[in-house]
C-alpha cells in the first residue's frame, strides 16, 4: 500500500502493526515522484501474482478481492476492468453525475466485450504482475501525469487482443462519492479528458470524436428548433430534428436502463431528461476545455 498524506501514513503504520501483510512504502528523492513511480515501486516490492489498484476515497464489499481474483481464471486474461459506481448522492447535481458515470461504465463494458477497449478506471483495476513487465510497465507513458490505468490498458491490449476483460459482477463494484461542487467536477472531467490525443488508441479517438460531434449536433438541432419557434425554419426540418433527438434519447435511455439495473439504481432514471439536456452542453464544454491540457488535482496544478 502506498500513501502520501501524513494522516493516512499514521493510520497505515498503526494498521500494519496489527497485520503483518500490510506495508507502507515511501518514494525516496532518488526515485522521483508521481503516481506511476509509486505504483511501480509497489509492484517491484510485492511477490503477488495479481496487482489490484483502487483509490483512497473508495470502499467495497468484503468479497471484492476474491471476486477480482476469480476474474483471472481464464489464462488469456491479463487485465480485469471492474465496475465503479457513485454512491450516497445527496442532490440532483450528484445524481446526474451518477447517471453519467453509469453510462461511462456501461460503455466501457461494451467496448471491452467487442475487443475495442477505450476506458478503464484505476479505482477498480487489476492486472498480472508478469504482464505489467511484459509491456515494460509505464515506460513510454511515464511523462504523462495521468494514464496509469487507461494508457497501460492500451499497451496490454495491443499485445494481447483478448487479454482485457470486464468483470460484470456486483461483488466486484467499488464505490466512491460524486463531486460535491461544480469546480471539483470540472477539474475531474478535465483530468479524465486531458490525455494527449496522439496517445489514445484508434477506438478511443473515434469514440471521442463521435461523442463530441453527436452532442454538438444535438445542440445545433435544439438551436434550430428555437429558430422554428421564431418562424425561421421549415416544419419538415423540425420533424427531422425531433426524430434525430428522439433516436439519441432512446439509445441513451436503453444504455442507462441496463446500467442502472446492474447497479440497482433505476430510481435515478427520473432525472434522465434534464440530464440529457445538460449533458450535451457539458460534453462540448469539457471537450473544448480539455485542450488547455492543465487541470487541478488534489491541490496541485498539473499538465499533460
Amino acid at each position: 500500500m502506498i500513501f502520501r498524506k501524513m494522516g493516512t501514513v499514521v493510520c497505515v503504520e498503526k494498521f500494519s502493526k496489527e497485520h503483518a501483510n500490510v506495508f507502507l512504502l515511501r518514494l525516496t528523492s532518488d526515485e522521483g515522484s508521481g503516481k506511476k513511480r509509486a505504483i511501480r515501486k509497489g509492484i517491484l516490492y510485492t511477490d503477488a501474482t495479481i496487482i489490484v489498484t483502487t483509490d483512497a476515497d473508495c470502499w467495497m464489499e468484503k468479497d471484492w478481492l476474491a471476486t477480482i481474483a476469480a476474474g483471472f481464471e481464464n489464462d488469456a486474461t491479463k487485465m480485469v476492468v471492474a465496475p465503479v459506481a457513485f454512491s450516497n448522492e445527496k442532490n440532483m447535481f450528484e445524481t446526474m453525475q451518477s447517471l453519467e458515470f453509469m453510462a461511462l461504465i456501461a460503455s466501457t463494458a461494451g467496448a471491452i466485450h467487442y475487443k475495442k477497449p477505450i476506458m478503464c478506471n484505476g479505482a477498480n483495476l487489476a492486472y498480472l504482475k508478469t504482464s505489467f513487465f511484459e509491456v515494460d510497465g509505464f515506460d513510454g507513458i511515464d511523462q504523462i501525469s495521468t494514464g496509469d490505468d487507461v494508457l497501460l490498458m492500451y499497451k496490454l491490449s495491443k499485445i494481447y487482443s483478448n487479454g482485457v476483460r470486464f468483470l460484470k459482477d456486483s461483488k466486484a463494484i467499488v464505490y466512491t462519492h460524486p463531486k460535491s461542487n461544480l469546480m471539483d467536477f470540472i477539474n475531474q472531467r478535465k483530468r479524465w479528458a486531458s490525455k494527449p490525443f496522439s496517445l489514445l488508441n484508434s477506438a478511443t479517438k473515434y469514440t471521442s470524436v463521435l461523442v463530441f460531434l453527436s452532442n454538438l449536433s444535438a445542440i445545433t438541432l435544439i438551436i434550430s428548433l428555437f429558430c422554428l419557434y421564431k418562424g425561421d425554419v421549415s416544419h419538415a426540418f423540425t420533424i427531422i430534428c425531433l426524430i434525430l433527438l428522439g433516436i439519441k434519447c432512446i439509445i441513451d435511455f436503453l444504455l442507462l436502463f441496463l446500467a442502472s439495473s446492474f447497479f440497482g439504481k433505476r430510481s435515478l432514471l427520473i432525472y434522465f431528461l434534464p440530464e440529457q439536456l445538460i449533458y450535451m452542453f457539458y460534453v462540448v464544454f469539457i471537450g473544448l476545455l480539455s485542450t488547455t491540457k492543465s487541470f487541478s488535482w488534489k491541490g496541485r496544478e498539473l499538465k499533460n
